[in-house]
């Protein structure tokens, strides 16, 4: 008997456009399992008539180990299997930071073991509560693979707004782009951020819409990236444009997947950060994606023996 499965969308329920980015990369890293039977909505309580004739749900990633991130996965009565989860960061309990205690942790109960997780950070953390966990790093570092060539490198800088004083990465791209004499593409993970893009830099390029491809092509064909996004970050560097990632919260696992990459994570005070940076330790990076794709293989094949 073929197994049955339903697979958690976090692309076409996301005001994040760039969780898209990872959906089509986890389907990459899952592709050894059947077409799911249905896809379900992780971000609402699930009706349990849809997960009728399932023997388990796939998750595509992100920070789908944060309680508070996925209120419709803890009580799907059937197994969840997490494709590089993280736990979030910078709210008031800090349950991140290494002397942390108090953490909600349902959904680190809930998920298939080992989990695979995303980042160093959460690895400590989660192992830290005794669950064994595999390192595998995010979907997205697959987007070559998935994406495919995006064409020549244009004299223009890729800016994405992340968390964090925004007007400094403006600042940075702004001064950068004049001596050289670059145009500015603003690539924006959400629609509140293409308002945000026209008040920092006003009339430039804005790539808005919900379309990983287009998203990939700005980030791919630039001849540099100032950001404040993990996925405008790890697409820029998987294509070898040069890139300043800027820190974005205290305690977050994003930055941490970064630095588990050997990328430079830059500090808002770095106004003018050209010093010979901007790329990831590709034997890193390597490790990851071989850690990602043998535990895809094990979780696939574990099902397939199952049923």
């Amino acid at each position: 008997m073929m197994y049955q499965y339903a697979w958690a969308s976090i692309g076409d329920h996301c005001r994040n456009w760039g969780n898209r980015i990872i959906e089509q990369c986890a389907w990459y890293v899952m592709r050894h399992l059947c077409r799911p039977k249905v896809t379900i909505n992780p971000f609402v309580s699930i009706d349990p008539k849809q997960l009728v004739g399932c023997d388990f749900v796939v998750h595509g990633g992100a920070t789908v180990l944060d309680a508070k991130d996925s209120p419709g996965m803890y009580d799907l009565g059937i197994p969840l299997v997490v494709v590089g989860g993280a736990l979030g960061s910078g709210r008031p309990t800090d349950y991140l930071c290494d002397d942390a205690t108090e953490w909600d942790d349902r959904m680190v109960k809930r998920v298939e073991k080992p989990i695979a997780v995303r980042d160093s950070l959460t690895a400590r953390r989660v192992t830290g509560r005794g669950v064994g966990v595999v390192l595998v790093g995010c979907p997205t570092l697959f987007c070559r693979e998935v994406f495919g060539p995006m064409g020549d490198r244009e004299p223009y800088i890729a800016v994405s707004l992340g968390r964090g004083p925004l007007w400094r990465r403006a600042d940075v791209a702004i001064k950068i782009a004049t001596k050289y004499q670059w145009k500015i593409c603003v690539v924006a993970h959400e629609y509140s951020q293409i308002d945000k893009g026209k008040e920092l830099f006003g009339d430039v390029r804005i790539v808005g819409e919900a379309d990983p491809k287009k998203m990939i092509e700005c980030y791919a064909r630039a001849s540099l990236t100032v950001t404040g996004r993990i996925h405008g970050a790890i697409p820029s560097l998987c294509y070898g444009t040069p890139t300043y990632y800027y820190e974005s919260l205290k305690h977050d696992s994003r930055d941490q997947l970064l630095r588990d990459c050997g990328v430079k994570i830059y500090q808002v005070e770095d106004i003018w950060p050209e010093d010979g940076h901007g790329g990831w330790d590709v034997s890193k990076v390597d490790a990851l994606k071989k850690a990602m794709m043998e535990w895809s293989r094990h979780a696939c094949d574990k099902w397939k023996r199952e049923k």
